[in-house]
């Protein structure tokens, strides 16, 4: 199925609200001791830049 524009297929689709990914981290502190922290980061795409979101790996 050819679409119009010259457009084959969708590769996927990119979500632009505000997105969460949580992971534990260990760390080591400056005293030699180690801890398990939970780090959240909150992350979204911009518009203008949703086709670099997809292709490119910072």
């Amino acid at each position: 199925m050819r679409l119009p524009f010259g457009i084959d297929k969708i590769a996927a689709r990119i979500q632009l609200r505000l997105l969460q990914s949580e992971i534990v981290v260990e760390t080591k502190t400056k005293d030699n001791v180690f801890v398990m922290m939970n780090v959240a980061t909150q992350y979204r795409v911009n518009e203008q830049n949703v086709t670099d979101a997809y292709y490119k790996l910072m």
